[in-house]
């Protein structure tokens, strides 16, 4: 067989590829749950083709246009946050808000993995998973990395997109602090600050139903002692009782 006509004999790249987070880190800090970018994985050695190669062979998870997880064995607890830092990744003035916003924030009664964010209104179009408004949070908190809306301006999200039921529950659970039994705890100044908020004039969905949720208590109840006992109230007001208001609560003295 003449030499130009022999079959080309092509090298078989053997060659794996495994996310370290030391290769990203050198070239952009912190990477947010693993999650890289097309042009973080570029500028740390990789070429489109390999990333795209990678997909196609199930080793890395494509989260959304140009956003990646490098790993294929991912719980559903890890790829919901890193669903949630590759939303961030693609839209940095975004925070995390509505239930998932919940979720970061260990509020009771949510219990759904959603990935959803808040951007302002200003941004030429709504991305999946991303809320539009004309009062973005002022004051966004990190929680586990993440930008997130803050406590308050969570509930009235909250509000918007659950039923009033979850909302309250949600409310018990950041007003009792890490000791129910200890009033020195109680969050008291949280629920100043919602009904404030409710009050100021924006019209932000969800506002009617969390100020129906704030009447249904005074200044003086105590909040619930655990879960159970608010779903108990909650049934309990279901069944037309009027003596399902929390009793008020009492001072160091025992007094009321």
């Amino acid at each position: 067989m003449a030499r130009w006509c022999q079959p080309v004999k092509r090298a078989v790249s053997t060659r794996t590829y495994h996310l370290t987070n030391t290769r990203f880190t050198r070239h952009h800090g912190t990477v947010l749950h693993n999650v890289v970018s097309m042009d973080q994985a570029i500028a740390s050695g990789y070429s489109r083709r390999q990333v795209y190669r990678l997909v196609a062979q199930g080793k890395w998870l494509r989260l959304r246009e140009g956003v990646f997880l490098p790993t294929s064995n991912a719980d559903a607890e890890e790829l919901w946050r890193a669903n949630l830092a590759a939303l961030l990744l693609r839209h940095p003035d975004a925070a995390i808000s509505h239930r998932a916003a919940a979720m970061l924030h260990a509020m009771e009664g949510v219990t759904e993995r959603t990935v959803e964010a808040t951007i302002a209104a200003s941004a030429h179009r709504s991305p999946r998973g991303v809320h539009r408004t004309r009062y973005p949070d002022p004051a966004p908190v990190l929680v586990e990395g993440f930008a997130t809306t803050s406590v308050e301006r969570t509930l009235r999200d909250l509000a918007a997109v659950s039923s009033a039921a979850v909302v309250e529950q949600a409310l018990e659970s950041k007003l009792r602090g890490p000791d129910p039994r200890r009033p020195d705890q109680w969050n008291t100044a949280l629920l100043t600050r919602l009904r404030e908020s409710v009050d100021d004039g924006r019209s932000l969905p969800g506002t009617f139903r969390l100020r129906s949720v704030l009447a249904r208590r005074s200044d003086t109840d105590r909040p619930t002692g655990s879960f159970p006992e608010t779903l108990l109230i909650q049934m309990t007001r279901e069944l037309g009782s009027t003596s399902c208001v929390n009793p008020p609560s009492k001072s160091p003295t025992g007094q009321a």
